[in-house]
């Protein structure tokens, strides 16, 4: 059964600010111009190249130090946020990793059970 639109919405329905929320639950025009959603692009193969070799080399221990992101960063063209995110994610995403840390939690599962 539908409510006939002249009558009044119930209590429980109705905005406690009234026909419109407060500006500072509306995102303003200014955001939108500063890019507050900006799109997602993938870094230049050349950067994520030149750290995947150090990431190669190192796979022992793939945790750059700050002195080298830095290095990273100057070289590539890209920030240290980025750098540092992108071994981040690598660490994450590398095969060769997610074994080991399976096996890891394997084994401390295993020694539980003792």
């Amino acid at each position: 059964m539908s409510r006939p639109s002249h009558l009044p919405l119930p209590s429980y329905h109705r905005s406690p600010y009234g026909s419109t929320p407060p500006s500072y639950f509306m995102p303003s025009q200014y955001e939108y111009q500063q890019g507050k959603a900006r799109k997602r692009s993938n870094l230049p193969k050349q950067s994520t190249e030149i750290m995947k070799t150090w990431f190669d080399r190192n796979i022992t221990n793939p945790y750059p130090s700050e002195e080298q992101k830095a290095l990273f960063s100057r070289a590539t063209g890209i920030s240290m946020t980025q750098v540092s995110n992108w071994f981040i994610n690598h660490r994450r995403r590398c095969p060769e990793l997610r074994d080991r840390r399976e096996k890891h939690r394997a084994s401390g599962r295993d020694s539980e059970m003792l």
